[in-house]
C-alpha cells in the first residue's frame, strides 16, 4: 500500500515540477498524508536543527546541556499539533499546494483562512484534524530522537551565547 501511495505522489510531483532535482526535494523534504484523493502537505520531514541557543545577556548564560538543546528545538522548530478547526474565526481549509497548480487540487496544503478567497477550498474536518494531529505527533518523538542522536554525535557544535536584548 505506501509503495501505490508514494508511487502516486510521485506522479504528482512530476506533473507539477519539470525539475527532477525538484521532485526529489518535495518527495524528500515534505510529509504527505493522504485524504480523499489528495494528498495534503502537513509539515518538514526532518525540520531543522538550531545548534546555537541564544539569552538575554542580562543575565547568567546557561551552559550547553543535552536536556536545554532537545527543549529549545523542540519548543522552536518541532511540528506542532493544529489547535482546532478555526483560529480568530477562520475556518482550517485545504487548498491547492501551489500557486500555479498542475494537478487539478491533488496536492494540498492547509491553512486558516475564509472560504471565499480560495475557491474550491474544502474544510477541514474533526476526523481529519486528528488524523493530522497523530501524523504531527509522530514526527515530533522522530525529530525528538534525531536530536538525541545529534547531541551525542556533535555535541560540541551546540553553543549558547548571549545577545543585547534591550540595547
Amino acid at each position: 500500500m505506501k509503495t501505490t501511495i508514494d508511487n502516486k505522489l510521485m506522479e504528482l510531483l512530476q506533473k507539477q515540477w519539470s525539475s527532477k532535482d525538484m521532485v526529489n526535494h518535495c518527495y524528500k523534504k515534505t510529509e504527505y498524508i493522504q485524504h480523499d484523493g489528495k494528498y495534503i502537505a502537513i509539515g518538514d520531514k526532518k525540520p531543522s536543527i538550531t545548534k546555537t541557543l541564544w539569552f538575554d545577556d542580562e543575565y547568567d548564560i546557561p551552559n550547553s546541556n543535552e536536556q536545554l538543546f532537545i527543549d529549545t528545538n523542540m519548543r522552536t522548530n518541532a511540528p506542532k499539533p493544529m489547535e482546532s478547526t478555526s483560529y480568530h474565526g477562520d475556518p482550517l481549509i485545504i487548498i491547492a499546494e501551489y500557486c500555479n497548480d498542475r494537478t487539478q487540487g491533488e496536492l494540498c496544503g492547509i491553512t486558516y483562512d475564509t472560504l471565499d478567497r480560495y475557491p474550491g477550498a474544502i474544510v477541514v474536518s474533526e476526523s481529519l484534524l486528528n488524523t493530522i494531529n497523530s501524523v504531527k505527533a509522530e514526527m515530533a518523538v522522530k525529530y525528538e530522537k534525531r536530536l538525541r542522536s545529534y547531541w551525542k554525535r556533535y555535541n560540541k557544535n551546540v553553543s549558547c551565547r548571549g545577545y543585547w536584548a534591550n540595547r
